[in-house]
């Protein structure tokens, strides 16, 4: 739903996995699926970030691309 709605434009903000033990890989091979068969554009997938450390999520949320949408204006 969230790689959804960036795609629809709701959000831009990026999605962060912690894969502990493999854990995500199944999302991971669905989401790479999708795009295999047409549902997501291919410039999604820029936008999920793996990582294996849960001491690794703020780093990878700091290097993330800054958000543009303003999303109050999606809502109002």
């Amino acid at each position: 739903e969230i790689v959804t709605w960036r795609q629809l434009g709701l959000h831009d903000k990026p999605m962060v996995l912690v894969n502990i033990a493999g854990f995500w890989d199944p999302l991971i091979a669905l989401i790479k699926h999708q795009v295999d068969c047409g549902f997501l554009l291919p410039a999604q997938l820029a936008f999920i970030i793996v990582v294996d450390n849960p001491a690794d999520v703020f780093q990878a949320i700091a290097d993330a691309p800054t958000p543009k949408i303003d999303p109050s204006s999606k809502w109002s």
